[in-house]
């Protein structure tokens, strides 16, 4: 079920966003997003499709999770992501 009252609680795009890259049209975003699991989350766009890659509990950890994937797709290390809500997977080619 949509919870609105949760998404209007979440504040603005700017109070919400950890950090945001594009590497080479693949755009990772972490945010404050409390609507699935944790308070926190990692999503990886790859032809427009979003994949939640990772969820954590405080600030901190999500943007030290961000930098993990920053990394690993500036390296080509990332060879499939895996949606941890089930949503489905995606190769990755660069």
């Amino acid at each position: 079920m949509f919870d609105l009252l949760g998404l209007l609680l979440m504040g603005t795009n700017e109070e919400r966003v950890v950090s945001n890259t594009v590497i080479n049209g693949i755009e990772i975003d972490t945010c404050f997003a409390n609507d699935m699991g944790k308070d926190y989350e990692t999503g990886i766009c790859i032809n427009g499709i979003w994949f939640i890659a990772e969820d954590y509990d405080t600030k901190e950890d999500a943007k030290k999770g961000h930098e993990k994937y920053v990394t690993l797709i500036k390296n080509k290390k990332l060879k499939e992501i895996v949606d941890i809500y089930g949503a489905g997977s995606t190769k990755i080619i660069y």
